[in-house]
């Protein structure tokens, strides 16, 4: 099963690049849980640390896009060096003030935070991209970061929350800041994958990103980000309720452990139907697999509904980037895929923002409902889409 991952991975310069952008990104799964532990710890109260956390995604996936569309035109490392050191700036305002400060000023510098934090997955599946469009390994290379984005869902809850609740409510940010500044000078550093900058002057009718190829697949995305970012709000809230708070980190955990496994399978396989048929049916098994969640009574009952649930994600994602590659010109890859970067963001601020006042008014439970609503509406959405477009090249 390992053998396609290692052919892709003796890619020259691959390696580099995916090891470096591993490191860069871990702190994507420690900066929501980061900022909801330490406003709760210091705040007392999961509406505002909802409403901080749901700021700081928010901004990001709103400069997503821009970032991206800034690295097509003028090359990756030449978008990164700046845009980190913003956002050293922006985090560490927000870890010095936490506590501190009102409210609004928490806002704004985890929205400065946020907005800054470098979308390192739609660069490195780019850089893929650019290195085997066309061939197979295209999708056991996008299967491959999934996989790695799973292994940064189970290290990094479990770290933030060890980091939060053993040592300082603050450490798992820090952690944050230093992971995403070190590894992104890395991954700026590995220059010989860099996919060439496309400077434009005008956009051809060839070259546009056409809403009505991508709505219904960027829309699918939100409400899959609302399962995701509802989840990881109220798993806290549950585990804390029930006295076991170190516990969430161990359950979202396995949540991305099943994922983690699911997509080893799903990207040693060469699948003979399309992405479009795969997308639309993760979306349906992810809706049936979050229908016991708000009756589970106890963390360990949890953190096996999770896992379970869980195995639905990575196969689903696989299908989702594959489906925008084929839909996208190439010339503005790395925008489509951070397209879908910025819809899952905005999905998991919009899930955390909901889910934390549901959480205050009704308790933990109630608050998984958010996240089932979400997922039918994702397999509405994805259904009714898939079922609606004319066929694409399907390619990988």
């Amino acid at each position: 099963m390992l053998g396609p991952y290692l052919r892709v991975l003796r890619t020259p310069g691959a390696l580099a690049f995916s090891g470096s952008g591993l490191v860069a990104r871990l702190p994507m799964s420690m900066f929501g849980i980061g900022i909801v532990l330490a406003i709760s710890v210091t705040e007392g109260t999961y509406g505002q640390a909802g409403l901080v956390a749901g700021a700081a995604l928010l901004a990001q996936a709103a400069a997503a896009p821009l970032q991206a569309r800034v690295a097509d035109r003028i090359g990756q490392r030449r978008m990164l060096l700046p845009v980190l050191a913003l956002h050293t700036v922006g985090l560490g305002s927000f870890i010095l003030l936490v506590g501190r400060a009102p409210v609004v000023v928490l806002l704004a510098t985890s929205a400065l935070a946020g907005a800054t934090l470098p979308s390192f997955g739609s660069l490195v599946r780019a850089r893929w991209a650019r290195l085997h469009t066309g061939t197979p390994l295209l999708h056991t290379a996008y299967a491959l970061e999934s996989v790695l984005d799973e292994v940064v869902f189970v290290v990094g809850p479990v770290l933030a929350t060890i980091l939060a609740t053993g040592v300082h409510p603050l450490s798992g940010l820090v952690t944050n800041l230093v992971l995403t500044v070190g590894g992104g000078l890395w991954f700026a550093a590995q220059r010989a994958t860099e996919p060439p900058p496309r400077p434009r002057t005008i956009t051809s009718v060839v070259e546009r990103l056409s809403p009505r190829s991508l709505g219904w697949v960027v829309l699918t995305f939100v409400f899959m980000g609302g399962i995701f970012g509802s989840v990881e709000v109220v798993t806290v809230a549950f585990a804390d309720h029930a006295g076991a708070t170190r516990a969430a980190g161990v359950v979202l955990a396995l949540y991305a452990l099943g994922s983690l496994l699911s997509g080893l399978v799903v990207g040693a396989v060469h699948w003979r139907s399309g992405p479009r048929r795969r997308f639309a049916l993760g979306q349906l098994v992810m809706a049936a697999a979050l229908v016991p969640l708000p009756f589970v009574g106890s963390v360990p009952l949890l953190a096996v509904v999770m896992f379970v649930a869980g195995l639905a994600i990575s196969p689903t994602l696989i299908a989702g980037f594959s489906l925008v590659e084929a839909e996208v010109p190439a010339s503005r890859l790395t925008e489509g895929l951070a397209w879908i970067s910025t819809a899952l963001n905005i999905g998991v601020a919009m899930g955390a923002a909901v889910a934390g006042p549901v959480i205050d008014g009704a308790g933990a439970s109630p608050g998984f409902v958010v996240a089932l609503s979400c997922g039918l509406l994702a397999a509405v959405v994805c259904v009714t889409g898939a079922l609606a477009r004319p066929r694409v090249r399907e390619s990988v």
